[in-house]
């Protein structure tokens, strides 16, 4: 009777085995399939709008999984499903990989190294204390931070002036404009400051500041920068594409370029640049600056949400610190801000090699 029993539940094993294995595949082909179709649709759709500049931000978190797809279809080994992955695999290699692979550069001998921090930092007064320990713990010698209200610029005063002695902030007291302030703080003398708007963007201008830090008797331009987002989030996974919006972006984003590549001295570009580098954006900037992470950090880099979106993690990079020829990036990293603002901060060591 139990060798029966046995031989009953050997088939059922198989069965469920059998099940497993077919549902693998299966999930397998859907996945690829998608992949491949909205690949192939976003490689048509090239224009410079940021529904499209968002979807192909979105494809290149969807693609994330791949090698575990690839892993899977070498478990259940069928040559056509590793086939069916091979072009998403080369997408993997060439976007992700290099992600993922430690890089860090040297600063050669008696070269001035600077650290540089970019954090918006949304304001939030009543955790004005988690704010400044996060600004203290950086410790970079020149922070740019975005969205300054009165209040913040107070509680900077109070407990950050003994470390920053020089000191340009720009607050906004209305709730409606607190987003517009932009301060920046070093260690080293603020030589010139400047604030302003795009005032033809009417509504859609954040604020932004040009400043000259003396380096050891070197002058160097520091931009913060907060152009208008592109698109809207409404909360949860609820977005809109306000084409307003998308201009108002473009726009500032490309002033801001052209104001920067005029430089003669060393440039930072640095803020919440509310793009990816999947928009065209990010391309002209990045055409003519280093993203220092992009060039010596690990990792994704998200900074945006900070503390995610529901059980997903932070899902877009918007914050960066790009610089101009005359700087080596040698380190960045993303520093963790949740509970803290909506962005996490950029910290970025960078060596004045060239002068």
């Amino acid at each position: 009777m139990k060798a029966e029993t046995n031989n009953k539940a050997v088939p059922s094993a198989v069965r469920l085995s059998r099940g497993l294995v077919l549902l693998v595949r299966l999930g397998i082909v859907v996945y690829a399939l998608v992949c491949l179709v909205a690949g192939g649709v976003l490689l048509l759709l090239q224009e410079d709008r940021s529904v499209i500049e968002f979807a192909r931000t979105a494809y290149i978190l969807l693609i994330l999984p791949v090698p575990l797809f690839v892993l899977l279809a070498l478990i259940v080994f069928r040559r056509w499903l590793i086939v069916l992955l091979l072009p998403l695999a080369v997408v993997w290699v060439l976007y992700w990989l290099p992600v993922f692979i430690p890089r860090a550069h040297t600063a050669p001998p008696d070269v001035p190294v600077i650290s540089v921090l970019s954090f918006n930092i949304l304001t939030y007064y009543e955790g004005y204390e988690d704010v400044v320990a996060l600004i203290e713990e950086a410790d970079a010698d020149i922070v740019a931070l975005q969205q300054i209200s009165f209040e913040i610029a107070a509680v900077i005063e109070d407990y950050l002036a003994e470390r920053y002695p020089y000191r340009q902030i720009h607050p906004q007291t209305s709730p409606w404009q607190y987003y517009r302030g932009q301060a920046v703080l070093s260690k080293y003398p603020i030589l010139e400051d400047a604030y302003w708007l795009f005032e033809d963007l009417d509504f859609y201008s954040h604020g932004q500041q040009r400043s000259v830090v003396e380096i050891d008797g070197q002058p160097v331009v520091v931009y913060n920068v907060h152009p208008w987002a592109a698109f809207l989030w409404e909360g949860r996974a609820k977005l809109s594409f306000p084409q307003v919006q998308d201009d108002a972006h473009r726009i500032a984003t490309l002033r801001l370029l052209e104001q920067a590549e005029s430089e003669t001295l060393p440039v930072i570009f640095a803020g919440d640049f509310n793009m990816s580098d999947q928009f065209f954006e990010y391309g002209a900037v990045s055409a003519h600056f280093t993203d220092s992470y992009r060039a010596v950090g690990y990792g994704a880099g998200m900074t945006y949400p900070a503390c995610g979106l529901g059980p997903l993690p932070s899902l877009i990079r918007l914050d960066y610190v790009f610089h101009s020829a005359h700087f080596t990036s040698l380190s960045s990293e993303v520093r963790d801000a949740c509970g803290v603002s909506d962005h996490h901060a950029v910290l970025t060591y960078l060596a004045l090699t060239d002068i």
